[in-house]
């Protein structure tokens, strides 16, 4: 794992502890979970939007294509 330093803004900061209080998390652990959360979001509307294939979005995000399937529908992406 690499380490990185970040600035945040305010509110992104205070999004982070809504997020690791919330789940009872440390904040560096939030602080990935809402990093990972974004980059899918961030795949599933380039594939959405024709830019990438499913197979590179599976590829992207490490999962097969069903799976991949299975999660974009959750996001209502078809």
């Amino acid at each position: 794992m690499t380490t990185k330093t970040l600035r945040l803004p305010d509110d992104l900061v205070s999004a982070v502890q809504t997020v690791g209080q919330a789940e009872q998390i440390e904040e560096s652990t939030a602080m990935r979970k809402l990093i990972r959360m974004g980059f899918e979001l961030y795949t599933a509307r380039l594939y959405q939007t024709g830019r990438i294939t499913l197979r590179q979005t599976a590829k992207r995000l490490d999962l097969s294509l069903s799976e991949t399937l299975d999660f974009l529908q959750q996001l209502g992406v078809s």
